[in-house]
């Protein structure tokens, strides 16, 4: 049983109402915490999006330690209150689940990094953006250890900061299944040869912009489309940026198959979108974890990916990659069109696999932030 005077303060304030990947790390990390027995929650969270949260991680009567205290929408009040706040109680641990601005001076605390884009893929952010994650990574000197979501995310770390040489703790906090995917896949009834065969389905998920991919996205659909007697869809699912507009009008004489811009979907429009997709398109530029490509995985779609060192672990290596350096888009589109005639089964090996793997890393996970309480 779990000591009273043991408690978390969880900070969630960067949860937001249109979710995004560091909102859905947020609250299956949450709901895995709340079905174990280790310690009371404090949960720091926008007022706008409290009961949002609520309803995304309540099962059953789980929430009877959670404690929710609400925050103003404003940033400067926001990060006022919430360092007042950490800094004026004693807890076991404040545990942020992303970079926040956030520094605990009286409290054991830890981050976690889900990537070091900004340094990878510096131009997918504007200056403003930049300067706030170096705030952000420059804050992490105040934590006592840290967390990380994939060995990629650390050899990142290693590369492009100096963080190694504090000699504070680093743990593996992975990403896995999370679970509204579980809860809408045991409800829907896709297989993985149920998927039409009359026409190649494709899928973009992630920012409309260079970082994501989004420009080779529309080249291999163009190219596929040339090859393969099929009609081709590509839809897109993201939010628009300032380069998509540059990147459509780059590409719009080349439309040669359907393109469909779906922009901000719910949880299960996207997870049909899953099921009814035949390959999801993965072209980006610097990644932690890649949480769309396990998430695809599992409603038996097949990846298309850029040869990130992250995606590479995710897979085993064991599926064809697209790289940059080396431009072998046209190799990549001749072997999708070769796999259309071929045996998949094997592939499919890899993804099932992959799925396993990560089914419940979110509670592993729960437990090793368990294993770091300090009473």
């Amino acid at each position: 049983m779990s000591d009273a005077k043991v408690k978390i303060a969880y900070i969630a304030s960067s949860y937001v109402a249109q979710h995004d990947g560091i909102s859905v790390y947020l609250e299956n990390i949450l709901h895995e915490l709340s079905l174990l027995d280790c310690a009371t929650i404090d949960v720091y969270v926008k007022k706008s999006v409290k009961e949002k949260l609520i309803s995304r991680i309540r099962k059953g009567d789980n929430l009877k330690k959670i404690n929710f205290i609400t925050l103003p929408d404003n940033l400067i009040l926001l990060i006022i209150l919430l360092n007042f706040s950490v800094n004026t109680k004693k807890y076991s641990l404040v545990f942020s689940p992303s970079l926040t601005p956030v520094f605990s001076i009286r409290n054991y605390s830890m981050k976690v990094i889900h990537d070091v884009t900004y340094k990878v893929f510096s131009k997918s952010l504007s200056f403003v953006k930049r300067s706030y994650k170096l705030l952000l990574f420059w804050l992490l000197k105040f934590d006592d250890c840290y967390g990380y979501i994939s060995k990629s995310t650390l050899e990142q770390i290693n590369e492009f900061t100096t963080l190694n040489s504090n000699n504070k703790p680093f743990i593996l906090l992975s990403n896995g299944i999370p679970l509204q995917v579980r809860s809408f896949f045991e409800k829907q009834s896709c297989a993985p040869d149920s998927k039409r065969n009359d026409k190649i389905d494709l899928l973009f998920v992630g920012s409309l912009n260079y970082h994501k991919g989004l420009d080779k996205a529309l080249e291999f659909s163009s190219l596929i489309g040339k090859k393969i007697s099929k009609p081709v869809v590509l839809r897109l699912v993201g939010k628009r940026t300032s380069d998509t507009k540059e990147i459509m009008q780059k590409y719009e004489n080349n439309f040669n198959f359907e393109l469909l811009v779906k922009g901000y979907v719910t949880d299960s429009e996207l997870y049909e979108l899953y099921a009814q997709s035949k390959y999801i398109l993965f072209f980006s530029h610097s990644e932690g974890f890649g949480l769309p490509v396990v998430e695809a995985g599992y409603f038996h779609t097949f990846p298309l990916l850029s040869d990130l060192p992250v995606f590479k672990q995710l897979t085993n290596n064991e599926l064809f990659y697209y790289s940059y350096k080396e431009d072998n888009l046209n190799e990549m589109v001749d072997k999708v069109v070769n796999l259309e005639l071929d045996n998949k089964d094997p592939y499919f090996s890899v993804i099932k696999s992959m799925c396993n793997q990560y089914e419940k890393e979110y509670g592993n996970s729960a437990k090793r932030i368990c294993e770091v309480l300090r009473p």
